[in-house]
């Protein structure tokens, strides 16, 4: 029996980070929301212990979230099988844009519908996404919420009807989560306390106001215009060409514009600036991607 299943982007509309805590885990506030940029997904049972994926042909399978999401299935006795993948990439490397946790929430389900002895209760497969990656468990529920802890507290909210596009930039260079999450902490090295700057309150009815008056920001910003100038200039790029909103998405590299109308042309005209960065125009979901048969 093979599996499949769309796996979407997600990109962050807000995202408010504080500094560490004792366990090195970073609190935020954020809203996630998935977006019409998917990989694709194949899987099927082998042999216990036999783990063959296919996709991702510059990375030993050992290092592959999917295998190690995989061999955790395995070692609760959740999944006692080997597993054939095949993955279909188009969500870019390095880019904020949570292809990685999308993957492995997609396995999860994967493995739930090939094995019917698999937890297909919501609370075990959170537990399992949470040990897997902060943003994993999101890729579980509902396609847009707000998040908070270090992205395992999830809030689902109703789709608004925001009456527009989204634009993805995905410039021609990668940045590691990890690198930025330091550059960040110690760009606020001699920073007072640090308070978040929007409630649960206002992001939530911000959401349903217009795009060019949303009060989100992403606190990589400041560092990674510092680390990258040609961020900042993209980001002014996208809004002489009529954006109302432009962030930075997760810890970068992409950038997320939004556009209400007349959008049609936006693309071409960026590129032809000089731009060499990869383009999408996505929509947000309205329901999250199902594992089916096939």
């Amino acid at each position: 029996m093979t599996v499949y299943i769309k796996a979407p982007a997600k990109i962050n509309l807000h995202l408010d980070i504080a500094p560490p805590e004792k366990n090195d885990f970073h609190p935020l506030r954020s809203v996630f929301v998935m977006v019409s940029l998917f990989d694709e997904i194949w899987a099927e049972i082998k042999e216990p212990d036999s783990f063959e994926i296919q996709g991702f042909e510059d990375i030993a399978p050992q290092d592959n979230i999917l295998y190690r999401t995989w061999r955790k299935a395995v070692e609760l006795e959740y999944f006692p099988y080997g597993i054939s993948i095949k993955v279909f990439k188009r969500i870019p490397i390095g880019a904020g844009l949570g292809g990685g946790s999308s993957d492995c929430a997609a396995l999860i389900k994967l493995m739930a519908l090939l094995h019917s002895g698999f937890p297909q209760d919501v609370i075990t497969q959170h537990k399992l996404a949470a040990d897997m990656g902060s943003d994993v468990p999101f890729f579980l529920g509902n396609p847009l919420a707000y998040v908070q802890g270090r992205g395992e507290i999830l809030r689902p909210i109703k789709n608004p009807s925001w009456g527009g596009r989204f634009l993805l930039i995905k410039p021609d260079f990668s940045i590691s989560t990890a690198h930025a999450f330091k550059w960040l902490d110690k760009y606020r090295l001699n920073k007072a306390e640090y308070d978040f700057a929007l409630t649960e309150e206002e992001i939530i009815k911000a959401l349903n106001s217009q795009a060019d008056i949303w009060p989100f920001f992403n606190s990589f910003h400041d560092v990674l215009i510092i680390k990258y100038p040609i961020i900042k200039s993209k980001i002014e790029c996208l809004k002489q060409l009529g954006a109302k909103k432009v962030i930075i998405s997760g810890s970068g590299s992409s950038i997320w514009a939004f556009f209400s109308s007349n959008c049609e042309n936006i693309a071409e005209e960026y590129l032809m600036q000089g731009k060499k960065d990869k383009l999408y125009w996505v929509n947000p979901l309205d329901t999250t991607p199902i594992a089916v048969v096939i």
